[in-house]
C-alpha cells in the first residue's frame, strides 16, 4: 500500500454458522473477505487508520501525518505535540485510570472526574494545550458564582486541576511540556465557611435517645433504630466520619483491645487508623454482637440522611442562628462533638489531641472542630482570682472623690506638702 494515497483495505473475518465471530482454524468457521469502511495509509511500514470514510478528509489527515513525520525527523515535532493534540476527554479518561491503578476508590475517582470536567466545560477547553492560569482562574471564579461555592470548595476544584495538569506534564508519555497551573493560587478559607457546624447538646441527645427507643421507631435506609443509635455512639466517641463508619465490619472491632480499625482504603488520609473505644461502649458492642447484631457496611450513603430524619422526628432543629451565621447539625457534627470533648479534657497534651482527632495541625483541631461551650466559659471566668483579694479592705470612697474621677488617697502623705 502506498503511503501517498489513502486506500481501503481487505478485512478477513471468520464466523460460525450462527453468526458469532471466531478464530481462524475453528471447526466449521466461515471465511469472509470484505473491504474496510474507513481509509488507511502505510507510513514507515506501519499501517495507520485515517479514521474516516470520506476520501477528501482522509487525504487531509494523511498529509498532516506526513508533515508531522517530517518535522519529527528534523527535530521540530515531538511525541508531546502528538499527545497534546488529542481531545481533552481522552486525557481525562487515561488520568482517571492511572489514579485508579494507584488504589483510589470509586468516590474519589468520581469526585476528580466531576471537578475537572466541570472546569473544562466552563472554560471551553477542547485540548489540554488550551489550559492556562488565566483561563483557569476565570473558570474557577465563574463556577464559584454559578454554584455559590465556598472558598474551600473552590480550592478543591483548583487542587484537582493542578493534580491533572501535573500528571499531564510528567511521566513517560508527557502530554504537556510543563504544568500550566502549577502556581494557581488558593483562596483563604478562614473567613468563608459556608457551612458552620454546631455540636448537639446533652438535652438534644436525650431527646434523640428517647425518640429512637420507642416501640414504634421506624426503619430508615434498611437500619432499625438500635443500629442507627449504635452508629451515632461510635462516631461521637471515636470521631469517625460517616463514610468511615459505613465501611466498618465485625472484624473492624477488636473488643479485647478495645479498638476499632479503619482500613487505609477508606480513611481520608489513606492510612490505617486505629481508634480506642470507651469501656462502656465495648460492653454495649459485646452484647450487640453476641445477640447477632449487624454493622453498617451494607448501607449505601444512608447514615447522614437517617440522622437528618431522626433529628426531625425528635423535634431537634438542624439549623440554628449563631453569632456569625447559621449553625448546622448533621452527621459530621458528631465528629465535631468528639473533637470538642477530647480538647476539653484537663491536661490534654497537644500530641494526644492530634493523634485522637487524626488532624495534622493544631489550628484545624482547635479552631475548626473543637467548639467552645458556654458552661466552660462561665467556669473559666468564675475561676479568675479577685484582684487584690489578699489586701485589707478599702474604705468606701467619699462622694467628692467618686465624683472627681480620682482614686482615693491613702493616709500616708509623707513627703507631701499639706494643702
Amino acid at each position: 500500500m502506498s503511503a501517498l494515497k489513502p486506500r481501503r483495505v481487505r478485512i478477513v473475518r471468520y464466523t460460525l454458522p450462527d453468526g458469532h465471530s471466531c478464530r481462524k482454524g475453528t471447526p466449521g468457521a466461515i471465511r469472509t473477505v470484505e473491504e474496510s469502511r474507513t481509509f488507511y495509509a502505510t507510513i514507515k511500514r506501519k499501517r495507520i487508520s485515517l479514521g474516516t470514510d470520506d476520501e477528501q478528509v482522509a487525504w487531509e489527515r494523511l498529509r498532516a501525518l506526513l508533515r508531522r513525520q517530517r518535522e519529527k525527523e528534523l527535530g521540530i515535532h515531538t511525541e508531546t505535540d502528538d499527545q497534546a493534540s488529542r481531545p481533552f476527554v481522552e486525557h481525562v479518561e487515561e488520568w482517571i485510570k492511572a489514579v485508579k491503578d494507584k488504589g483510589a476508590d470509586k468516590t474519589t475517582l468520581a469526585h476528580l472526574r466531576h471537578n475537572v470536567e466541570a472546569l473544562q466545560k466552563v472554560a471551553g477547553w477542547k485540548r489540554v494545550t488550551d489550559i492556562d492560569e488565566d483561563s483557569a482562574l476565570d473558570a474557577l471564579a465563574r463556577l464559584q458564582r454559578q454554584r455559590d461555592l465556598s472558598a474551600r470548595s473552590r480550592n478543591h476544584y483548583a487542587a484537582h486541576l493542578r493534580q491533572f495538569c501535573r500528571w499531564l506534564s510528567h511521566g513517560r508519555k508527557r502530554r504537556l511540556a510543563e504544568n500550566p497551573v502549577e502556581s494557581l493560587p488558593n483562596l483563604p478559607v478562614e473567613t468563608d465557611l459556608r457551612r458552620q457546624r454546631r455540636i448537639p447538646t446533652d438535652e438534644e441527645m436525650g431527646a434523640l435517645y428517647a425518640c429512637l427507643h420507642t416501640p414504634d421507631a421506624p426503619k430508615r435506609f434498611r437500619m432499625n433504630a438500635a443500629l442507627r443509635w449504635l452508629a451515632y455512639q461510635v462516631s461521637m466517641t471515636t470521631g469517625l466520619r460517616e463514610k468511615e463508619t459505613r465501611t466498618l465490619t465485625r472484624e473492624s472491632f477488636d473488643l479485647d483491645a478495645g479498638t476499632v480499625t479503619v482500613e487505609a482504603g477508606y480513611s481520608k488520609h489513606r492510612r490505617q487508623d486505629v481508634q480506642h473505644l470507651p469501656s462502656w461502649l465495648v460492653t454495649e458492642l459485646r452484647e450487640w454482637f453476641a445477640a447477632g447484631g449487624e454493622v453498617w457496611q451494607t448501607v449505601a450513603r444512608g447514615l447522614g440522611r437517617a440522622l437528618a430524619e431522626d433529628l426531625e422526628a425528635a423535634g431537634i432543629a438542624r439549623a440554628t442562628e449563631g453569632p456569625s451565621g447559621r449553625l448546622y447539625l448533621d452527621y459530621h457534627s458528631l465528629r465535631h462533638y468528639f473533637c470538642t470533648q477530647v480538647a476539653s479534657q484537663p491536661g490534654m497534651s497537644l500530641k494526644t489531641l492530634l493523634t485522637l482527632t487524626r488532624h495534622s495541625s493544631a489550628k484545624l483541631a482547635l479552631q475548626t472542630y473543637a467548639k467552645v461551650q458556654i458552661q466552660q466559659l462561665q467556669a473559666a471566668v468564675e475561676a479568675m482570682p479577685r484582684p487584690g483579694a489578699g489586701c485589707a479592705p478599702v474604705a468606701p470612697w467619699s462622694g467628692s472623690e467618686a465624683n472627681s474621677g480620682e482614686l482615693p488617697r491613702s493616709g500616708n502623705t509623707k513627703g507631701k506638702a499639706s494643702g
